[in-house]
C-alpha cells in the first residue's frame, strides 16, 4: 500500500462575496486502491488538512480504515492568525 498524496489542490473564489476559498485533498492510489472511495470533508482546511492526513495515512497504515478521499476547505489568508500563513 502507496501512502496517499498530498495534492495542493485549488481555489474557488465566491463571485458573491470575492472570498477564495482553498479546497487541499489527498487521494488515494488509485492503482493499488482503486475507487470509488468515500469522501470525508473537513473544516478549517488552512489549519487542520496537514493534521487530518497525517492522522488518517496512520490509521491507514495499520489497515484500521479504508481508503478514503479527503478533502478540507479553507479560507486562505483571510482566515488565518497573525503570524501563522495559510496552508496554500
Amino acid at each position: 500500500m502507496k501512502p496517499e498524496p498530498l495534492f495542493p489542490g485549488f481555489t474557488v473564489t465566491s463571485p458573491r462575496t470575492g472570498t477564495e476559498y482553498h479546497v487541499f485533498l489527498s487521494v488515494p492510489d488509485p492503482i493499488s486502491e482503486p475507487g470509488p472511495w468515500p469522501a470525508v470533508v473537513f473544516m478549517d482546511g488552512d489549519d487542520q488538512f496537514r493534521f487530518a492526513v497525517e492522522a488518517y495515512r496512520t490509521l491507514r497504515s495499520a489497515n484500521a480504515v479504508r481508503p478514503l478521499l479527503l478533502v478540507g476547505l479553507g479560507y486562505g489568508a483571510s482566515y488565518t492568525k497573525t503570524g501563522q500563513p495559510a496552508l496554500a
